[in-house]
């Protein structure tokens, strides 16, 4: 039993190591303090909010957005929504890495996700899961949110 335990530990931390996670909704069983800037604005700026008060509370640094992450992101929600499918394998066979140096850009790490209900809801998603969790509180700087319908990627850089 010891031997299995550690093999799930192992498999855990290696799965959030491949820098990419996805997740389909499901009912939150965490609750997250919600400071009054996190209640206002938009998706993204409450999106924004909730990441870096978790990475605060885990010692991190604050995440800032950067328009060409969000962009990549974007684009991969929207071809996600376009093809009614959650993959980190895009358009033309691409990985998130590779979409990121079409646009001339780096990245290091991908969550996506489909069904969230609101900002809250998509942080908490990728909160409770292991590998999105670890990207989310990696060594990264900056991020791009893309939503498109009921899809979402993040792309960490």
């Amino acid at each position: 039993m010891k031997l299995f335990s550690i093999f799930l530990v192992f498999f855990s931390i290696m799965l959030g190591a491949l820098g990419s996670s996805f997740c389909e909704a499901r009912s939150p069983k965490t609750k997250v303090a919600q400071p009054t800037l996190c209640r206002s604005g938009n998706f993204k700026v409450q999106f924004l909010c909730y990441i870096n008060e978790h990475r605060k509370q885990n010692g991190k640094t604050a995440l800032s957005y950067d328009s060409s992450l969000t962009s990549v992101a974007f684009k991969h929600s929207a071809w996600m929504q376009g093809n009614g499918t959650m993959s980190h394998i895009g358009e033309n066979r691409t990985r998130f890495y590779e979409r990121c140096q079409q646009s001339g850009t780096m990245c290091y790490a991908e969550n996506i996700a489909k069904g969230f209900t609101s900002a809250k809801h998509l942080f908490i998603l990728w909160k409770e899961s292991a590998g999105h969790n670890i990207n989310m509180l990696g060594h990264y700087t900056e991020i791009g949110l893309g939503i498109a319908g009921a899809y979402a990627t993040l792309i960490l850089r």
